[in-house]
């Protein structure tokens, strides 16, 4: 009778332990699937997406929008979405039979038109069909700035204020790659006149002259973690016919670059 519980109580270890390593297994397998779809968006891999979403997929993206796959496909194929980078972590994968659901923390950079890069959390979806995983939707939110963000450092007011002067400088030599070098991807231009301009792209198309004098003097610089802003006077005479001297007030909100160094997202100017 001992013998036989033993025997009995071997096979089950057995068994638990070949349970483990496949739903290890497949935890790995839907990790390397969400990886994929990922790689596959970045890459603008329209032949991968088509293959790796299921056909009933739907996915509530963290700026509301909700996709089905023809949708998402076509976003990410388009050339207003510009991600760089991205990196998961805190991954769990919990299976159910022929359903797999993956939670965890995708933290992205780069630009795309109506989102906010950094860190969402996520909630995915898998389904197996015909013994093939497939992404068949899901949720990600956006991660609140924290509000114990600490205050900008002394090299941070520093990098600000390079940031300002190497602009400034760019627009008397007229070294435009320099000048909108120093706004991010999704930047909003607000001049004196016209309709602002929304994105790099767009302000690069508006009418730029350099300046024959100008003086950018910021007189306040604040903000916590990754954003904040300047503001000061601003004094300007331009190569133009006619031209007369400008002064007035900017005001602009900076964004936090990998590396260290600030670039304006927002840019007002008012005389």
């Amino acid at each position: 009778m001992k013998r036989t519980f033993v025997v009995a109580l071997l096979g089950l270890l057995a068994s638990s332990r070949a349970w483990a390593q496949a739903t290890s297994a497949t935890d790995q397998e839907i990790i390397k699937l969400e990886q994929a779809v990922t790689d596959a968006q970045f890459k603008k891999d329209r032949a991968a997406l088509e293959r790796l979403l299921a056909d009933d997929y739907l996915y509530t993206h963290s700026n509301g929008s909700v996709l089905n796959k023809a949708q998402e496909i076509t976003e990410s194929m388009s050339s207003e979405v510009r991600w760089t980078d991205s990196k998961l972590a805190d991954l769990k994968v919990r299976i159910f039979g022929d359903a797999a659901v993956l939670t965890g923390r995708q933290t992205i950079q780069g630009t795309a038109k109506g989102y906010v890069p950094g860190p969402r959390r996520i909630t995915d979806m898998f389904v197996k069909r015909s013994g093939r995983w497939q992404w068949a939707g899901g949720q990600a939110t956006l991660e609140l700035t924290k509000p114990d963000a600490p205050p900008l450092s002394a090299q941070d007011v520093a990098a600000i204020k390079t940031t300002l002067a190497t602009w400034k400088q760019a627009g008397l030599a007229g070294d435009w790659p320099s000048f909108f070098g120093e706004f991010t991807e999704a930047a909003v231009w607000m001049g004196p006149k016209g309709p602002p301009g929304e994105g790099l792209a767009a302000i690069r198309k508006g009418t730029w002259v350099r300046a024959l004098e100008e003086e950018l003097v910021p007189v306040q610089v604040d903000g916590r973690g990754d954003l904040a802003f300047a503001r000061g006077t601003v004094s300007l005479l331009l190569d133009e016919k006619g031209g007369v001297k400008h002064e007035g007030n900017f005001l602009t909100v900076l964004r936090k670059q990998p590396g260290g160094f600030w670039r304006m997202a927002v840019y007002s100017v008012g005389f």
